[in-house]
This record gives structure tokens, sequence and C-alpha cells, in this order.
């Protein structure tokens, strides 16, 4: 993390930024001029659930159908202060089946199925030690939307971080699937057709990047950005 000299002696414009990093625990960092180590433990978090029903009806003694509803949310937590990631998974599924014995000899075996897909990812930052990122979101808000898109700054020291929503993707996908066995004596014979239509939306939202160099201290003294990438 940045140490008290960096802070104190950065530019106005870039205090703001530094109010996300902690005070340094653990003394200078010798291979990084203007930096304090910082330890403290965490854990990344992965999180899953699945809930199914299923409900099977026999129509008449030849044609049995079914209906099965499968909701399975998750999310992956990947703690790296300040600036931590989240993905978000929710994956839906709704399959209709149908078996109709058509004599002794056919068995035709239909399904038909849809599945619904999004996913997020998102980066946000959670204060830590002596830490105050409200007031640097509050000031990536005057000027970037994190709702609609991630911003990042680099700075000296290891003082980086990214905030916002980075993706936002879905994907609607149908399946039919349709098979006719014929039993003829010792063999049976089978045809069928499988359909499937994915429409997949690939979500990349507008990205802002901030570089003032990290290692040039004196860039991050008087204000100069070395980069800024939108």
């Amino acid at each position: 993390v940045p140490d008290a000299g960096v802070i104190q002696t950065a530019a106005p414009a870039f205090q703001p930024f530094l109010a996300a990093f902690p005070a340094g625990n653990g003394g200078a960092d010798p291979n990084n001029p203007g930096g304090d180590i910082f330890n403290e433990p965490y854990s990344n978090v992965i999180t899953t659930h699945s809930t199914s029903v299923r409900v099977d009806t026999n129509l008449n003694s030849k044609v049995q159908i079914f209906e099965r509803v499968n909701i399975a949310p998750s999310a992956f937590n990947i703690e790296e202060r300040p600036s931590s990631t989240i993905a978000h998974t929710n994956y839906y599924t709704s399959t209709t089946g149908l078996t109709w014995v058509l004599s002794s000899r056919l068995l035709d075996e239909a399904t038909v199925g849809f599945a619904h897909t999004i996913g997020d990812l998102v980066y946000y930052m959670a204060d830590i030690g002596s830490s105050h990122v409200a007031t640097t979101k509050a000031y990536v808000d005057t000027f970037f939307n994190t709702q609609k898109g991630d911003f990042g700054f680099g700075g000296p020291a290891y003082s980086f971080f990214t905030l916002g929503d980075a993706t936002h993707n879905s994907q609607n996908q149908w399946n039919l699937v349709d098979n006719l066995s014929w039993s003829v004596g010792l063999h049976t014979i089978k045809m069928g057709v499988d359909y499937r239509r994915a429409t997949p939306i690939i979500g990349l939202l507008p990205s802002m990047y901030l570089q003032t160099g990290q290692s040039d201290l004196q860039n991050f003294a008087t204000g100069l950005v070395e980069s800024l990438s939108y």
C-alpha cells in the first residue's frame, strides 16, 4: 500500500483515490519505493444453489409427459483488497418431455427445453484497516458511472484498484429433440432430430483506466497522468 510520504505528497486530484488504501502494518516494502506492507487474512467464497422440481403424468396407457424446472444461482467472490471481484451466474432451465407408444413396435420420445443464463462480473471495494472507500467511490462517481461500467486507477506503490460493473452477459437457448424407435424382429431402428438455437449477448460495459506510472513518484506528486484510456 502507499506509505505516508506518498499520500502526503500526492497531487490533490489523486488524494481521493488513496482513501481506498489503509495504512501499512508490516513496515516498509524494500522492493517497492513509496510502499508499505499491509497484511490481512481473507477467504474466497463460492456459493452455489440448485433447486429442481419435476412432475410426471400418465395421460393414458400410451402417453406419458413430464415437466422439469431447475433454478441454479451461484456466486464466486475473489477477495483482493482494496478491489474485490464477484461473479454472479443465474441459470434457469425448463424441459417438457413426451413419451408416446404408437404401437407395439413404434415408440416416440420428444423433449422441448429452454435455458436462460445471466452472468455478471462486478468489481467492488470494502474498507480494510484505516481505509475510507466511501470517499473514493463518491469521487469516482462524479465523473464516471460505475453502475454502467468499470473504472481503474493505477499509481505508484501498488496503489491500484478497479471499481464498477465490468460485464453483463446473457443467453437464451431452445432445444428440440425427437427420437423415433422402430422394432423389427431382433433389431431396433432409431431415427431422430436435434435442433438447438442459442442467442448469446456479450455485454462488455464501458471501461476507463487512469495510469500515473507505477514507479514515478514525481508524476504522482505533480498530478501528471501517464495514460488515460476509455
